[in-house]
Parts: C-alpha cells; structure tokens; sequence
C-alpha cells in the first residue's frame, strides 16, 4: 500500500496537513515528511491519517511516536487497521473534456481551467496548471459532448501528483443538481452505445 514519495495527509483536531511518505516497516512505524513546524513533535494524541493508491483511498488511526530533527522526519505508529474504500469501482471512461473548476474563498469566486481525462459516475482524473490540496472541493462546469451542460459536478480532491506548472488530481464527485448527473450518465450510455462495452 505505501509507496516512497507518496503523499499523505494528516488530520488532528479540524487541521491538517499535506506530507510525503519517506519509509516505513510493515507493523512498526510509517517515516513521514512534514513541511510545517507544529506537527514536528511526538504527540500522543490520535492523527486520522488519509492516502490514495492504485485507485484505493486509504484511512486510518496513527500516533506520533517521534522525531527525528536530523533528517527531518515524523515517526508515526504504524496502524492496526486500515480502511480502503475503492475509487474505481464504477466503469470509467477515457475523455479530453475541458472544465472550468471554480474555488469559493469566503465570499469571492476563483475560476481555474482543467481538463477531465478520465470519468465514472463517481470520480474523475483532472488535469490543471494549478496547485490545489487535497481534501478541497472545487465546482466544475463544462459541456459534454452530447451538448448537454452542466453547472455544479463538485470534485473533491482524493489524491495530487505533479509539479512545475502541470498537475493531476483524482477525486470524487458528487451532484447537488440531479440534472449534471443525468448529464453525466447519458454521456456514458453514448459512449457505450458507440464503442461497444
């Protein structure tokens, strides 16, 4: 399930945290990098620990057991159980769909573009020149290609990768409007109906 470099986000007490996975021993203790200095500590409070792999989304209940300021890495208690939820288990669906993913701070809009390079009915694969975290909700807009519109697909953010002006986010999606999941689900059964299953 780990992965060197990996990126993992930690959660205590409503804040988190995005770090990377440095090493680990399997029923011992998981090495993480963590940028800020507040969480550079052995705590004995409970961290709720998230992380995506191979289309899981992976969580679970950790301790900072340590810290080692010479090489800059949290020792966390490597955890009993872990809870894996599938992101793939709907059919998916190659596509190059440009969005426009909007961020609400407060109470101002920010518009970015993207591009939707993968979809299901529950998640999609995001292309962006801009960096976002994960755990945030963004609104996407667009128009498939069967011309139907849709106004509000909210995609929050699973898993990030990349860097230098060229991102990927996997994420799932939820429908406030029935009508942009009408949109979607008609957009698949053309797929299907033109390329077969």
């Amino acid at each position: 399930m780990f992965e060197a470099d990996m990126e993992i986000t930690l959660e205590r007490e409503r804040a988190s945290v995005r770090a990377h996975v440095r090493g680990w021993k399997d029923g011992g203790y998981i090495l993480v990098d963590v940028p800020d200095a507040r969480w550079k500590q052995k705590d004995e409070n409970p961290l709720v620990a998230r992380l995506a792999s191979s289309g899981k989304y992976y969580g679970f209940t950790t301790r900072a057991i340590g810290f080692m300021p010479e090489i800059n890495l949290l020792i966390l208690e490597y955890p009993e159980d872990i809870v894996d939820t599938s992101l793939r288990t709907a059919e998916r669906f190659t596509i190059t769909l440009p969005v426009t993913m909007t961020m609400a701070v407060k109470d101002k809009r920010y518009d970015y573009p993207g591009l939707i390079t993968d979809i299901s009915k529950h998640g999609c694969r995001i292309a962006c020149g801009r960096p976002f975290n994960v755990s945030e909700r963004l609104a996407l807009s667009g128009q498939f290609p069967q011309g139907d519109k849709f106004e509000k697909i909210m995609f929050t953010i699973i898993s990030a990768s990349g860097g230098e002006g060229k991102f990927f986010y996997g994420g799932q999606l939820t429908f406030p409007a029935k009508e942009d999941e009408k949109a979607l689900v008609e957009f698949m059964k053309r797929v299907k109906i033109a390329y077969g299953p």
